[in-house]
C-alpha cells in the first residue's frame, strides 16, 4: 500500500514512518522541509497538496502535520490555528477534489 505521511519528520510522524516501512509499505514522506528522503509539502498550500497526490496517488494518507509545541503556540497562535485547522481541511478538500468518489 501507498501511504502519505504528512508531518513525518515529526516525532509521531517518525514512529507511524518506521512502523509503515517495517510492514512493507511504500511511504510518501511529506515535511514542511525537503531533505533526503522527504517532499518537500506545506500543508496551508492547497494548490501543492494537488500536485502531490496527482503524481503520487497515494492508497491512504496519514496527516501527523501540525503545530504541536504547546509554547510556540502560545508565540504563534493564528499560525498553529492555520496549521492545526486549515492544514487538515485543504488536504480533505484536495482528496475530494481529485477523487470525489
Amino acid at each position: 500500500m501507498k501511504i502519505l505521511v504528512t508531518g513525518a519528520e515529526g516525532f509521531v510522524g517518525g514512529y507511524i514512518r518506521n512502523e509503515l516501512l517495517s510492514h512493507g509499505h511504500e511511504v510518501i514522506c511529506g515535511s514542511f522541509d525537503e531533505r533526503d528522503g522527504y517532499i518537500q509539502l506545506d500543508i496551508l498550500d492547497q494548490k501543492q497538496i494537488e500536485e502531490l497526490l496527482n503524481k503520487y496517488r497515494p492508497d491512504a494518507i496519514i496527516n501527523m502535520a501540525g503545530q504541536a509545541d504547546v509554547g510556540l503556540s502560545w508565540r504563534i497562535p493564528q499560525k498553529t490555528i492555520q496549521l492545526n485547522t486549515i492544514g487538515p481541511v485543504n488536504i480533505l478538500e484536495a482528496v475530494r477534489k481529485i477523487d470525489p468518489a
